[in-house]
């Protein structure tokens, strides 16, 4: 039985806090200035634009992000802040949730110039836009006016991206404490899930106080199988949890980049809790991710009859038994009757 990562949500959403009431200052005393008058601004390139930004793609591929996104679910939030942009979501059974932050620093150029904005966003129509209008070495221009229309630009060609027409509410954080917590290589672990996804669904992460191990049974003959993973920076503890694969690799192979091969990618977890992977995929912008446990249904025991019970049952079953051997004892006789006449 799967669950959902709603069941570990958290309950209500946080309270905005309410902007400064600007205090009230007594008019200055207006003193005519005898200096030259001084030059009037520059006027902006176009004071419509909420978001100016380009993304390099020396980083990683933009169309990488847009392809990531919808293994999960086509459309997902997208938040823009001064601090960079967010996309998260969670896939339509509600068991993994997914959150990108392409940090400001990433990007070459980034002006926003409102506390935030979230635009919901088809990825799956965007990925095969970027993909068809842009080349691997390309900077893609990225900018937002006061219409939730997102425009790009990349060789002189420009193209846009409306908003999806659903409701999407922000997904909320599960509040867990995690006992246990780890960092493991990256490429090692892919490689190790690779191997099992030939031929198991579901994985099991076992951990203990001295190790962290993946296992599984082989479909075709049943043969386990297990790895123990290096780990650092570790926090151990006993915890047994069975992950859905597919899920767990999907979450992981966001992109390759030689960055990443030299990273980590941090697991923290609790005995039948979501899975808590973090990954940096530069110096600033990061992917985290909550993955939910599969949990195995309990067969309902049979009760066993006692005392008065299990006798009355008891004569039941002598009885049928002797009706039934009743039954057949004329039939017997009636043969062998027939037999001798």
């Amino acid at each position: 039985m799967k669950r959902s990562l709603t069941d570990y949500l958290a309950n209500g959403k946080a309270e905005g806090s309410e902007p400064p009431t600007p205090a009230t200052q007594p008019p200055e005393k207006v003193v005519p200035s005898t200096a030259s008058p001084s030059p009037e601004p520059e006027p902006e390139e176009d004071s419509a634009l909420v978001l100016t930004a380009k993304w390099p793609n020396a980083v990683f591929k933009f169309v990488d992000i847009c392809n990531y996104v919808p293994r999960f679910d086509a459309t997902m939030l997208a938040r823009f802040s001064a601090e960079g942009v967010d996309i998260e979501g969670m896939d339509c059974s509600h068991v993994t949730k997914i959150h990108i932050h392409l940090d400001r620093r990433d990007f070459t150029k980034y002006t926003f110039k409102q506390t935030e904005r979230i635009v919901p966003l088809d990825f799956q129509e965007l990925a095969k836009k970027v993909k068809r209008f842009t080349k691997v070495e390309d900077e893609i221009a990225i900018s937002l006016d006061l219409t939730p229309v997102i425009a790009f630009e990349c060789r002189d060609i420009h193209f846009c991206q409306k908003p999806a027409e659903v409701d999407l509410d922000p997904p909320h954080h599960p509040q867990i404490e995690f006992q246990i917590a780890c960092t493991t290589n990256l490429a090692d672990l892919i490689e190790v899930l690779e191997f099992a996804k030939d031929h198991t669904e579901y994985v099991l992460l076992n951990t203990s106080e001295k190790e962290v191990r993946i296992e599984g049974n082989c479909a075709e003959d049943d043969t386990e199988f297990h790895k123990t993973l290096k780990v650092k920076d570790a926090r151990l503890g006993n915890a047994l949890n069975i992950y859905h694969l597919g899920f767990l690799l999907d979450i992981l192979k966001i992109t390759r980049t030689k960055f990443l091969d030299r990273q980590g990618v941090k697991l923290e977890l609790a005995d039948q809790m979501p899975l808590y992977i973090s990954l940096k995929i530069s110096d600033a912008s990061f992917v985290t991710a909550y993955l939910a446990p599969r949990v195995e249904e309990e067969s309902p025991t049979e009760e066993v009859p006692t005392g008065e019970a299990a006798e009355s049952e008891g004569d039941g079953l002598e009885d049928e038994a002797e009706s039934e051997t009743e039954d057949q004892t004329p039939g017997v006789k009636a043969e062998g009757e027939e037999r001798s006449a």
